[in-house]
């Protein structure tokens, strides 16, 4: 079984494997960090009144995490920052996804 150290993904992003073989990441986010947003915001969505702005927002992105391209997700969720920074938004996803979003609104 292979053990995975991890560096400080927020400044280097960089993982490094029992050869000390490095693989460097140039995407912000990856396919676990999209699933975790469509499922949070999956869940949010169903709480929010059909048609309003932040519904057709959070909407727009999950339709975005479907296609697994970490840069259209990251597209929407910029195009819809006021959405996101709204005391709703934060009341309804969680922490640790709210905190990646954070990371990409740049917030």
């Amino acid at each position: 079984m292979s053990s995975i150290k991890i560096g400080s993904i927020s400044n280097s992003k960089v993982v490094m494997g029992d050869n000390n073989t490095i693989i460097h990441s140039s995407e912000l986010i990856n396919q676990a960090d999209i699933l975790a947003i469509q499922e949070e915001l999956e869940c949010a969505v169903k709480q929010l009144k059909e048609g309003t702005q932040i519904y057709n927002a959070l909407n727009e992105v999950i339709d975005a995490t479907k296609t697994n391209n970490s840069s259209s997700v990251i597209s929407k969720i910029k195009k819809h920052k006021h959405s996101f920074t709204s005391s709703l938004a934060v009341n309804l996803i969680s922490s640790g996804v709210y905190d990646l979003i954070k990371m990409i609104l740049n917030i």
